[in-house]
């Protein structure tokens, strides 16, 4: 069992005045954190859930201004913990390296976060970052991460090397510049709007179903290798042709607000298999 330095902060108090009345007793009585918060969040949590074991732990969430990163580690004693969720806590790194179960993270409103580190989560499932400070994201080599959302948090880097099993990719609203998914073969859904993209790589993601793009400066896209796309939205790019010929399953497409020459703007106009088309 591998703690973090946050847990030699945690300490236990066994209340001897109670060793006659251990029926009363259970194994989370004797818990107690230096974080105010965390212990706030964990009677209040206790109390919701009927917590009786730490084995009954497998979702907790905390929030508040004085939440820090040491308070946050003091949370790894949950050995059994699947989901974490902080919100607008006062942490400026959080280290989960030693929260070998985890499962799911979410993170929001964390608007000190600068430092995120995840790569000791080998079991994570899904990564999920809203409006956080400014968060770089590594999860390079968590071969089991099938969801990551990782919206308006100022990302300027995204490492997702090695993670075959990722089906879902949301990057909306960030200052990523360039993006590898050539192993990603498995995605099915990527959102990459607002950002800096110029261009953009998918001649590897056979199984992508939907993508959206908009308010990038994309001037081309080859979508030839995506015949499995259903929706596509580029719209307010700097797209000049398109040819969506290879992509004879796409139900939505939008396209509004791209300088397209004439000749694009024939063949759109003469388009009648795509059920809802603009541009």
């Amino acid at each position: 069992m591998r703690f973090g330095k946050g847990l030699s902060s945690i300490f236990m108090i066994f209340a001897l005045a109670a060793c006659n009345d251990s029926d009363e007793l259970n194994e989370l009585d004797s818990i107690r954190f230096e974080s105010a918060t965390v212990q706030n969040c964990f009677d209040v949590l206790r109390d919701r859930n009927g917590w009786e074991n730490l084995s009954d732990i497998q979702t907790f969430s905390c929030s508040g201004d004085d939440l820090d990163a040491k308070g946050i580690e003091e949370m790894a004693i949950f050995t059994s913990l699947k989901e974490l969720d902080i919100s607008s806590s006062g942490a400026k790194d959080i280290d989960l390296s030693s929260f070998s179960t985890l499962e799911k993270i979410k993170l929001t409103f964390n608007l000190s976060l600068s430092s995120l580190h995840l790569s000791e989560n080998h079991s994570l499932t899904e990564v999920s970052l809203w409006n956080n400070a400014e968060v770089q994201l590594d999860v390079a080599n968590l071969v089991s991460l099938k969801t990551i959302d990782a919206v308006s948090n100022n990302m300027s880097y995204l490492n997702i090397y090695n993670t075959p099993q990722l089906e879902s990719l949301n990057v909306m609203d960030n200052n990523l510049s360039t993006i590898d998914i050539s192993d990603n073969h498995n995605l099915r859904t990527l959102h990459l709007d607002m950002n800096e993209f110029s261009h953009i790589n998918l001649q590897e993601n056979i199984n992508l179903e939907t993508l959206t793009i908009g308010l990038n400066a994309i001037q081309s896209i080859d979508l030839t290798q995506n015949t499995q796309l259903k929706t596509f939205d580029a719209g307010i790019c700097q797209l000049t042709t398109i040819n969506l010929n290879a992509n004879r399953l796409l139900e939505s497409v939008r396209l509004d607000n791209n300088p397209f020459d004439q000749a694009t703007l024939d063949y759109l106009s003469a388009i009648d298999w795509i059920d809802s088309l603009s541009f």
